[in-house]
Order: C-alpha cells, then sequence, then structure tokens
C-alpha cells in the first residue's frame, strides 16, 4: 500500500474573503466589517506591505491571509521607546567623533538615532535598553543643545527626546 502525501497547509484559509486594498480606500464599507482590518497587527502588517504588492493586486485572498498569519506572530505593532539618558550628554564645539551610549526601554534592531537634524543608522544595539552610536563633529554645527530621540526600527513613533549639549 502506498504512503499518503501529507497534506500541504494553504495560506489562504477563506476566513477574509475582501480586498483590504479597497477597504482601507474608503470606497466599501462594508469590507471595513471584516475580522481582519478590525485587527491592529494585520492593519500595522498591511500599512507596511500594501505598497511592495503589485499595482494591479485584486485582493489575492492568499497573499492577504499570508499577511494576517505573519501579522499574528508579532501581535501589535512596535512600541514607541522610551529615551532616558545621554553618555556623555555634554561635548564641547569642535571636538573629535565620539561613540555616545543611549539608555532607556523599548529599544529593538533596526533602531536609528535621531541627533538634532541628522538620522543616523549605523547604531549599535546592545540590549533593548541600550544603543551605542558615533556621533561625528559636522552633526554638531554650532555650540547649543540637539535634541536627540530614537526611532525603532520597523516603523513605531520616535522616542521623545532628550538634549545634548554643546558648549
Amino acid at each position: 500500500m502506498p504512503l499518503a502525501t501529507p497534506a500541504v497547509p494553504a495560506l489562504g484559509s477563506g476566513y477574509m474573503e475582501v480586498d483590504p486594498a479597497v477597504a482601507l480606500s474608503g470606497r466599501n464599507v462594508a469590507e471595513t466589517q471584516s475580522v481582519g482590518l478590525q485587527n491592529a497587527a494585520f492593519t500595522y502588517a498591511w500599512d507596511q506591505n500594501k505598497k511592495k504588492l503589485p499595482r494591479n493586486f485584486g485582493g489575492d485572498n492568499t497573499a492577504i491571509d499570508a499577511i494576517f498569519a505573519i501579522a499574528q506572530a508579532y501581535a501589535s505593532p512596535p512600541a514607541t521607546p522610551t529615551l532616558t539618558t545621554l553618555s556623555p550628554n555634554t561635548k564641547v564645539h569642535g571636538a573629535a567623533a565620539f561613540d555616545m551610549t543611549l539608555t532607556g526601554t523599548g529599544f529593538t534592531p533596526g533602531s536609528s538615532v535621531i541627533f538634532g537634524t541628522v538620522t543616523e543608522t549605523r547604531v549599535t544595539f546592545i540590549s533593548a535598553t541600550s544603543l551605542s552610536v558615533t556621533i561625528y563633529p559636522a552633526y554638531i554645527p554650532s555650540a547649543g543643545t540637539v535634541a536627540t530621540s530614537v526611532k525603532p526600527g520597523g516603523g513605531a513613533a520616535a522616542s521623545g527626546t532628550v538634549n545634548f549639549t554643546v558648549t
């Protein structure tokens, strides 16, 4: 007797028979009642991925269901981090490049540091409470204060700012 071929799980489950692109545009109010669009994780995942779909995407339920299934693994959008301290938190204008340690909560791999008007993406993730970044002299055009914040990977909002002082 031949062995039975195991069933391959299908990504499309048929439980969400809507096109979120239409529902999100507000053209079809009934579609917004879909369980998928009422789920914060799905809505976040959809917003992050909808620009990557072909323009002629017609509501392929398999793709929608796959995005929904992936979103459930994350449960919710990333949280906004909290930045509490910078070390060092002051330097003399014209100082050489230096490494700064940022301390707070909710940091993620892929975080960037916003130092004044500069977004520095070359950030070393140490832990959920600590990051390290190199600050270059060009980032500090004059004496004063430089608002500094952390923007986590994954699209969450940036933290509140902590001021860096340049004397």
